[in-house]
C-alpha cells in the first residue's frame, strides 16, 4: 500500500529573495528617510541593519529615531548629519543568509521656506521695502 502525505505542512526552509533592493536616498534635515529591504522566503526572513559596517541595535524602543519597519526597512527619523553614512540590510532564516547592497543616506540641510525665498527675490530685485529686523 502506497501512502500519500501532504507536504505542505513540513517544515521546510527555503531561501531567501530580496523583493526591494536597497538603494541609496537623500533627505533633508529634519524629515523621514526611509531605506527600503524588503525580502521573503520560508520562513519569513529575519531583517538587520547596519551602518558603517557596525550592527544597529535590533531591540525596539519607542523613543529611538531609527527603527526596523515590519517589512524589513529601515526608517530613520527627524534626520539628522550625523546619520549621513553608508547602511547596509543583512536578512537570514535556516535555509540561507543574504547581504544586501550598500546605499549611502546623505542629510541635506534643512529647506528654505517659499515666504523666505520670496523675501529674499523681492529684496535682491529691488521691488518694495526690505528691513533687516
Amino acid at each position: 500500500m502506497v501512502r500519500f502525505t501532504d507536504i505542505s505542512s513540513c517544515p521546510l526552509s527555503g531561501p531567501l529573495r530580496v523583493v526591494v533592493p536597497t538603494e541609496s536616498v537623500s533627505s533633508f534635515m529634519g524629515d523621514t528617510a526611509l531605506l527600503r529591504c524588503e525580502v521573503t522566503g520560508e520562513p519569513m526572513p529575519v531583517v538587520r541593519w547596519q551602518k558603517n559596517r557596525v550592527d544597529l541595535p535590533t531591540a525596539f524602543d519607542l523613543d529611538s529615531r531609527v527603527v526596523v519597519l515590519p517589512s524589513g526597512s529601515l526608517q530613520v527619523s527627524r534626520v539628522q548629519p550625523p546619520d549621513s553614512a553608508t547602511y547596509r540590510c543583512l536578512a537570514e532564516n535556516p535555509g540561507s543568509a543574504r547581504t544586501g547592497t550598500d546605499a549611502d543616506l546623505r542629510v541635506l540641510p534643512g529647506m528654505v521656506s517659499r515666504a523666505a525665498l520670496y523675501r529674499s527675490f523681492i529684496c535682491y530685485c529691488g521691488i518694495g521695502l526690505c528691513s533687516t529686523s
